[in-house]
């Protein structure tokens, strides 16, 4: 607001609502998978104790006299707190890092240390409640895709709107046909750690297709950029 010596109201720039752009449930979804990018992904240096946090890493190569770089970056991360009730949003980028060039290891680290000179303004604000996001993995419903071994299942909510394909959840699918975002939604949803190697396409994973597989187990995903038009991909 601004307002006058005397009191008087001069101009009120209160946010409103202008109109809903997504259903409660799909960021409820969006939430919980960006929030799996901190406890158990590439944000994991942005995590803290007390208070759950969402977001994501990036990187992205610079432009440099009409060219992309290949040795200067943008690094970042986005993130938003408490997951639950979210009330702060946050954007750090860096300019050109000199020793690490992915955001989870430059920019998250900042954000950590910015959330929590936030959260100590306000400390019963910002905590995260006992009860946390409902888990989307409690409501799977199988879906048999064919006769073969590898066979799809459908993630689904208890209404039974489809989310994401994952395959049997005893089994390592492989996950060079998948997207980096949604290998780690996968991942997510086997109950697995995961560790990113580069950025990029998944062209490596240190459990193999097929393999029997146990909640709690670490896999690293061997990423490489893809080039388009001279820019790297990611």
């Amino acid at each position: 607001k601004e307002v006058k010596h005397d009191g008087t109201v001069v101009l009120d720039n209160s946010p409103r609502e202008v109109r809903r752009v997504i259903s409660a449930e799909t960021s409820m979804k969006m939430r919980e998978l960006l929030k799996g990018v901190v406890d158990n992904g590439t944000g994991e240096n942005a995590r803290l104790n007390n208070v759950s946090i969402g977001g994501k890493t990036g990187t992205s190569q610079r432009l440099v006299d009409g060219k992309y770089s290949k040795s200067e970056y943008h690094t970042s991360f986005v993130g938003f707190f408490p997951v639950e009730n979210p009330k702060i949003l946050c954007l750090i980028l860096v300019n050109s890092p000199k020793e690490e060039k992915y955001g989870g290891s430059v920019a998250a680290p900042i954000f950590k240390n910015v959330a929590e000179r936030i959260i100590k303004t306000n400390t019963n604000l910002f905590e995260s409640p006992v009860q946390s996001l409902p888990k989307i993995d409690k409501e799977i419903k199988v879906a048999l895709k064919d006769k073969g071994a590898d066979k799809d299942y459908a993630d689904v909510t208890a209404s039974g709107q489809k989310l994401t394909k994952i395959v049997k959840s005893d089994v390592m699918p492989d996950l060079k046909k998948y997207s980096l975002r949604d290998a780690i939604s996968v991942l997510s949803r086997l109950g697995l750690k995961y560790k990113v190697s580069g950025a990029g396409k998944i062209v490596a994973q240190s459990i193999p297709p097929g393999e029997k597989i146990q909640k709690g187990i670490l896999c690293t995903l061997d990423c490489r950029e893809a080039v388009l038009n001279g820019a790297a991909v990611y």
